[in-house]
C-alpha cells in the first residue's frame, strides 16, 4: 500500500480519521525523512539526487497519456462503486499497473501532472488547518516527529540486518 503523505491521509479520511490530526502528522514525519534522507544519500553514501522527477508532457506519447487519463477516470469511479477502500488513489493504480503489466504503458506520468496533483491534493489537505490551536500543532508535531525517528531507526536496522557478524552463521 502506498505510503506517502496524501495517501495516508486520504485513506485515513475514508477509515474516518482526524483529517487535521493526519495530516500535521504525516505532514511531519515527510518533512523529517525529506530533510534528513538527502542529507545522508549526498554525504554518507557519496550519491547523486539529480534525477529528474518524470519526463516532460511533450516527451509522453499521446497514446500513453490518454491511457493514463482512462485509467484514473475508470479506476476511480469503479473503484467507487466496488466500495474499494481509497478508490481515488488505488483504483487508477490497479488499472494503471494492469496496462503497463500488459506493455499498454511503459512510461510514469509527466512531470506536470505529478506536480499539478500535488499542489491540489495539498491545497485539499491544508483546508483542514482552518482554527487549528498551538496545542494541537505541538501534540501532533511530536507524534509525526517521534513517528519520522522511529521509522528511521527500524529502517536503517532492516538495511543494516544483512552486515551485522552478529546474525551472519559462522
Amino acid at each position: 500500500m502506498p505510503g506517502g503523505l496524501t495517501d495516508m491521509v486520504l485513506f485515513g479520511m475514508d477509515a474516518g480519521g482526524n483529517a487535521r490530526a493526519l495530516s500535521l502528522i504525516h505532514a511531519t514525519r515527510v518533512s523529517i525523512i525529506v530533510i534528513v534522507t538527502p542529507l545522508l544519500v549526498v554525504n554518507v553514501f557519496g550519491l547523486s539526487l539529480d534525477n529528474p522527477v518524470s519526463q516532460s508532457a511533450g516527451d509522453t506519447p499521446t497514446h500513453e497519456l490518454l491511457l493514463m487519463a482512462i485509467a484514473a477516470v475508470v479506476g476511480w469511479k469503479v473503484g467507487e462503486r466496488i466500495g474499494l477502500f481509497g478508490a481515488s488513489i488505488l483504483g487508477p493504480l490497479i488499472v494503471t499497473a494492469a496496462f503497463s503489466l500488459s506493455g499498454l504503458v511503459h512510461v510514469r506520468p509527466p512531470a506536470e501532472a505529478i506536480w499539478a496533483a500535488q499542489f491540489f491534493i495539498g491545497i485539499g489537505i491544508g483546508v483542514h488547518y482552518v482554527g487549528i490551536t498551538a496545542d494541537e500543532i505541538r501534540r501532533y508535531v511530536l507524534c509525526g516527529g517521534v513517528y519520522a525517528v522511529m521509522l528511521m531507526i527500524l529502517a536503517a536496522g532492516l538495511a543494516a540486518w544483512p552486515f551485522i557478524s552478529v546474525w551472519q552463521i559462522p
